[in-house]
Parts: structure tokens; C-alpha cells; sequence
């Protein structure tokens, strides 16, 4: 999703009642950490530290193995903001879900249908006004939307690989090659260069010296 299609779904419910306001941070905690639906539905009070210097969720992935994402200054605020409503006691809970149902007066961890059907209810909501919003949306792409994001904003994929909670850089490597609008600004500032070449001859054409210096020959 592109940043503008992604705003218009978060825009989409009603946080005047308590379903909508929980079905928007749910989003932005999907969107946030990156995370796997899974792994979202997961995650218990404990699993939140809000005390350290930088605030963060620890997501528990596959294997079981764990990792710390930080949040957001504004994702903490979504955050206290849900809490008062679906946690008034704060954290003290540590293992009550994070998020999760009432039935016949019994909380338990909320579904993946669940999360699917309100996000295909925002995500058709929000196409009305934003075209840019794909036919398909899914908790997944979520996740897939914030690693290109953070592609294209320029953070090195090692660093994403470990965000994500990939076990090797394999399956981390297909944002690289994903992108198109990287490629097209990429060819059309090849195309300017190129246009530019006539009027502007290279400082180190004809000059083998500066050109073993400059590939680190010399």
C-alpha cells in the first residue's frame, strides 16, 4: 500500500465507540511493528514495556524466538488511549491479551477472521475516496507495506530483515527488487545525466590515473 492509501484506511473508523477505536490501533500496531497477524494476536500485556527509553513490544515469532521492536511516540499515545478503555487497571494484567473478545462474558485472544473482516470493511470504505487503496487488502499487508516503506526511505535491508523477524536475508531481499517507483526515479535521474552528458565531459575521461584512484586500484 502506499502511504496515502494506508492513511485513508486508518482514517476509516469510528474511534467514538470502542470497537472502532480498537480495530484502528490494532491497524496501527500491524502497521507499526511490521508484525505478523499472529504474532499481534499474540501479544499479552506483558509483552509490552513502556518504562525504558525507547518503548517497545516484544513480538514472539516463529521458533519462539523473540525480538524487540520499539514503538512509535505516536503509536504509545494510540496505545494509552486503548488502554483506558480495554485495560483500565494499565498492565497490571501481565497476561491478559492485548487485544481480544468478550463471549458469554468471557475474554479470549481475538481471531484472524475477526481482524479480516474489519480491515476488508475499512479497506472498501476507503476506496470510495482513495483509488490508490488495493481491491485486496489483508492483515499481511501490512507487514509487507511498512519493510517497503522503510525500503524506500532507505534503511538498509539487514536492518529490516531483523525488524521483520526473517531468519536470513533470502526472504527479506524481495523488497529490493519489488519497487517500482525506485526504479523509475532511479532511470529517470539516469536519463537526465544522460541528456546532461554533451554538454559536460567527466573530470576523469582520458585520465586512467583518476579512475584507478577512484575504483580503489591505486
Amino acid at each position: 500500500m502506499s502511504q496515502n492509501a494506508l492513511k485513508t484506511i486508518l482514517t476509516q473508523p469510528n474511534v467514538k465507540n470502542g470497537l472502532g477505536l480498537r480495530n484502528r490501533f490494532f491497524m496501527i500496531v500491524m502497521y507499526d511493528t511490521g508484525g505478523r497477524i499472529q504474532e499481534i494476536l499474540d501479544l499479552r500485556l506483558r509483552d509490552i514495556s513502556l518504562d525504558l527509553d525507547i518503548p517497545c513490544i516484544y513480538l514472539t515469532g516463529k521458533g519462539n524466538k523473540v525480538r524487540a521492536v520499539p514503538l512509535m511516540e505516536k503509536t504509545v499515545l494510540h496505545l494509552k488511549e486503548y488502554l483506558k478503555i480495554f485495560h483500565s487497571t494499565g498492565l497490571q494484567n501481565t497476561d491478559d491479551y492485548l487485544f481480544y473478545t468478550v463471549i458469554k462474558g468471557k475474554k479470549g485472544a481475538m481471531s484472524p477472521d475477526n481482524v479480516s473482516v474489519f480491515i476488508k470493511k475499512y479497506a472498501k470504505q476507503a476506496r470510495t475516496s482513495c483509488p490508490e487503496v488495493p481491491k485486496k487488502v489483508h492483515a499481511h499487508l501490512f507487514r509487507h507495506s511498512r519493510a517497503m516503506h522503510l525500503y524506500q526511505s532507505g534503511i538498509p535491508l539487514s536492518y529490516i530483515k531483523d525488524f521483520l523477524g526473517h531468519q536470513n536475508s533470502t526472504t527479506t531481499s524481495i523488497y529490493a527488487s519489488a519497487d517500482t517507483t525506485m526504479i523509475r526515479d532511479a532511470l529517470e535521474k539516469a536519463t537526465k545525466l544522460d541528456s546532461n552528458s554533451t554538454s559536460e565531459i567527466p573530470v576523469w575521461e582520458g585520465n586512467e590515473d583518476m579512475i584507478l584512484k577512484l575504483c580503489g586500484l591505486k
